[in-house]
């Protein structure tokens, strides 16, 4: 009887499958919660990774600007790192800043987030990631014309020289003659490019290299500041000394008749307004960063001005002296024809308007007058109200109302001599096309050791690299 009991409970599967199910359940389900666990750690190390990445990157970029400040770029570092890392469980982060390595490492500890099987036994790992970026050395780039297809994007004519010292020149158009170096003209660099071909051999040192792939532009993420509302319609300043303070100047500005103008520290916004500096009249200003916007904005710093700029040395606008936000092809608007605009240190940036330098702006072969400015205001006198908070003076007019600006150019045999750049510790001009003519005196330093004011990092030939 016995043995007819064990064949009958050996041919009994009823409840088989729940008696299995029942002693294998716990090792599947722990191992089902285990693989969860170590799928959310590996999520949990990826992300915190992208985020140390990220704050690497970010504060080693920035580092230059404020000339490797180890409080400030720590500072810079933990703002990425609060921005990226996700969630709320409490992380530790530790930056080490290696000035003369020229590298940023990021370092951040944070437990495991994980919910099953690590947390009910009380394994919770803490993930401990780290990243570290460097900024490698390329080529500086003084002269970069980005027009892509126009013949001449970067053209030097009428005798006319630039020197990009230590740095590069580079022209992105595709032309056939997309760089053109005219007979008694000169271009030397460190090295010049050209994303097509190139006239004017004899006139280039060292031999331009062709077919270049475009370089991207250096300073496209820089973006325009906000300065609020318009202080003013513009001004009429016909002699004297005036302060222009920094903000939003809506209309023309003219500065003549031998005024020595300054401007304030600070963001200068001219909109819809041209920027005319002439007859022995000046322009000095630290700190400073111009920005045109509008349909008629614009700058031209005639033959007998004198010019002398510097860029902001801290802030969003660091080492952008001029910013060209104005659409347009007329090279007359874009301008400097100074025999004194020897101290200009930042980018001059114009990425959709062409940026001239010389004598001849028309290029005609002769000497420019300067041009000729009437200003009629009816009804208007001059402003005997604060102007910018200073007192007006009869050499200040406020331009408010009905305006009338009738503009004449003519020609003459006149002294073409234009100089720029020559007393800066370094200049970088990024404009849409380039263009030297009769006269042009050139000179693109790159003593950026030598400066307080920091160029972007495109612009000095160092990259961000994570290194880890």
């Amino acid at each position: 009887m016995f043995r007819e009991r064990v064949k009958a409970f050996s041919r009994n599967v009823r409840g088989g499958l729940g008696v299995i199910l029942a002693l294998t359940a716990p090792v599947l389900i722990t191992a089902v919660a285990a693989a969860v666990d170590y799928g959310q750690l590996a999520n949990q190390r990826e992300a915190l990774q992208a985020a140390a990445d990220i704050a690497a990157v970010g504060a080693v970029k920035e580092a230059p600007i404020h000339r490797w400040y180890e409080p400030k770029i720590t500072e810079i570092a933990k703002s990425y790192v609060a921005l990226n890392v996700k969630g709320s469980t409490p992380y530790t982060d530790s930056i080490d800043i290696d000035r003369n390595g020229q590298g940023v490492t990021v370092t951040i500890a944070q437990e495991s987030t994980a919910q099953y099987f690590l947390k009910v036994v009380g394994a919770l790992p803490t993930i401990t990631v780290k990243a570290t970026a460097r900024l490698l050395s390329n080529q500086s780039l003084c002269l970069l014309g980005l027009d892509p297809s126009s013949s001449g994007t970067v053209a030097l004519d009428g005798n006319s020289s630039v020197i990009a010292d230590d740095c590069s020149a580079n022209s992105n158009s595709d032309d056939r003659i997309g760089l053109v170096v005219t007979a008694g003209s000169q271009l030397k660099a460190s090295g010049i490019c050209t994303s097509g071909g190139f006239v004017g051999l004899a006139g280039t040192s060292p031999r331009p290299v062709t077919d270049c792939p475009p370089l991207p532009d250096p300073i496209a993420m820089r973006g325009l500041v906000d300065t609020g509302i318009c202080r003013d319609d513009g001004y009429l300043i016909n002699g004297g000394s005036f302060t222009l303070d920094a903000g939003t100047h809506c209309g023309p500005v003219y500065i003549r008749g031998g005024a020595a103008v300054m401007l304030a520290p600070g963001i200068h916004t001219f909109e819809n307004g041209l920027l005319l500096v002439q007859d022995s009249a000046s322009l000095t200003g630290d700190g400073v960063s111009l920005q045109f916007t509008g349909t008629d904005g614009g700058f031209r710093f005639e033959n007998s001005s004198s010019i002398s700029l510097s860029a902001p040395a801290d802030g969003q606008k660091t080492g952008i002296l001029i910013h060209v936000a104005t659409v347009s092809d007329d090279p007359q608007r874009f301008a400097v024809l100074s025999q004194h605009a020897e101290r200009l240190v930042g980018v001059i940036y114009a990425p959709d308007s062409p940026f001239l330098v010389g004598g001849d702006s028309d290029e005609d072969g002769k000497c420019d007058a300067e041009w000729t400015i009437t200003v009629n205001l009816p009804g208007q006198s001059q402003a005997a109200a604060a102007i910018g908070g200073q007192s007006a003076s009869a050499n200040v007019t406020a331009l408010s109302g009905a305006l009338q600006i009738n503009v004449n150019l003519g020609n003459t045999g006149g002294n073409c001599d234009v100089r720029l750049g020559q007393a800066s510790e370094w200049t970088a001009i990024v404009s849409k096309r380039f263009l030297a003519t009769l006269g042009a005196n050139v000179m693109l330093n790159s003593d950026y050791d030598a400066s307080t004011i920091a160029p972007p990092e495109d612009i000095r030939g160092v990259r961000p690299v994570l290194t880890h």
